[in-house]
């Protein structure tokens, strides 16, 4: 039928890094190994801005899985009431 069988990568982390980081808490077990990205030019930013920071999520999601999101503008009392009601 011309289709493939992707297999997902599930496990990015091999199970002693996991067992390392079990102790503290997930933000700060894997700050040093999720990518940071700053998205404040998304909105002021040129276009080769945009496309660097559009680079950047892609990658990122693309080999890491995950990444922190800087510079959205939205305001602390925001974030704080729906990690309330989460």
């Amino acid at each position: 039928s011309g289709r493939r069988r992707i297999r997902p990568r599930v496990f990015l982390f091999s199970s002693q890094t996991l067992r390392m980081c079990s102790d503290r808490a997930p933000a700060e077990a894997f700050k040093d190994r999720i990518p940071v990205i700053d998205v404040s030019g998304l909105q002021d930013g040129d276009e080769a801005q945009r496309r660097r920071i559009g680079q950047e999520m892609f990658s990122a999601a693309s080999h890491v899985g995950f990444f922190y999101v800087k510079g959205h503008g939205i305001n602390d009392s925001v974030l704080s009431r729906a990690r309330d009601v989460s």
